[in-house]
């Protein structure tokens, strides 16, 4: 990512509770949360250092949330959705104890153009999964 100058204040992030881990492997990847408000959120993780895991975090109306888990649309479409202008981008300390439970670090607005194509999922990255229970009660 590049043009990474614009620094939030962790806080920003504080209130914010999981709702689901939508994609796992070997540790969340995409997950849902939402905040007191009830706007949602997606976490999508994009990169680790030694130190900290990196994600890109973007809130997200919930017809969209529903298209993806329904398969008509792919994360990669979601995340160039015009809905979506800006993202977050934040790092989670490897050392912290469980993961998102800790404090995010390194927070920053970024805009959509500051996006490589390296941070972004591929053309099929459809949800191919049951829908979880909590979205519609019985699974896909």
């Amino acid at each position: 990512m590049k043009n990474l100058k614009y620094k939030v204040d962790a806080a920003l992030l504080s209130h914010h509770k999981k709702v689901e881990d939508l994609l796992v492997y070997d540790g969340p990847v995409l997950s849902h949360f939402v905040n007191p408000a009830g706007e949602h959120f997606l976490y999508y993780w994009v990169d680790e250092t030694e130190q900290s895991y990196q994600w890109l975090i973007f809130k997200i109306e919930i017809s969209l949330l529903n298209n993806y888990l329904t398969g008509a649309l792919s994360l990669r479409e979601i995340m160039l959705h015009e809905s979506i202008p800006f993202y977050y981008t934040a790092d989670t300390s490897k050392s912290s104890g469980e993961l998102f439970e800790n404090v995010w670090e390194n927070i920053r607005l970024i805009n959509k153009g500051a996006l490589s194509a390296d941070d972004l999922p591929g053309d099929g990255s459809y949800y191919t999964f049951s829908t979880p229970k909590t979205y519609n009660g019985s699974g896909k």
